[in-house]
């Protein structure tokens, strides 16, 4: 992200968003009723493709 021209500061924002986002996910996938509901109201592997994307599409705009 630095070399792209973020300062330090926004950088670690946008990594801290990343990583926040995938240990929410995993804690939800862990949690075996909680993703057997999740499942039930979407594919919960597709999604959480679909949200790192918009997520990292979502920073680099």
């Amino acid at each position: 992200m630095l070399k792209h021209g973020y300062d330090e500061e926004t950088a670690l924002s946008f990594e801290a968003s990343v990583m926040s986002f995938v240990l929410g996910w995993m804690i939800y996938n862990q949690n075996q009723p909680t993703h057997v509901y999740l499942e039930t109201i979407f594919n919960f592997e597709d999604s959480f493709d679909l949200g790192l994307t918009a997520i990292v599409k979502g920073l680099a705009t």
